[in-house]
């Protein structure tokens, strides 16, 4: 999917899969070490979706006239509370 949406036919796709996969690790380790998740492909997966959503919530607010702390405040309460509760 990040792949599609960062259009995978440029030449540079497989550099931005690289930054983003160096923007996840850290993400993993503060998962894995804070006890929320203990399997590291669970983490890896959440890591990798956080910085996809990250980076699709920049892109859509340069044409959005949401707030930017109404923004960060509405992606804080996704990651504290997740979509299924």
């Amino acid at each position: 999917l990040f792949l599609y949406v960062t259009h995978s036919h440029t030449p540079d796709a497989s550099h931005r899969l690289g930054l983003a996969s160096r923007s996840a690790q850290p993400l993993v380790r503060l998962l894995l070490e804070s006890g929320r998740v203990d399997d590291a492909q669970v983490a890896t997966a959440w890591a990798h979706a956080i910085v996809g959503m990250l980076n699709m919530a920049v892109l859509w607010s340069a044409e959005s006239d949401m707030p930017s702390d109404a923004l960060i405040a509405a992606l804080i309460d996704l990651a504290e509370n997740g979509v299924g509760t």
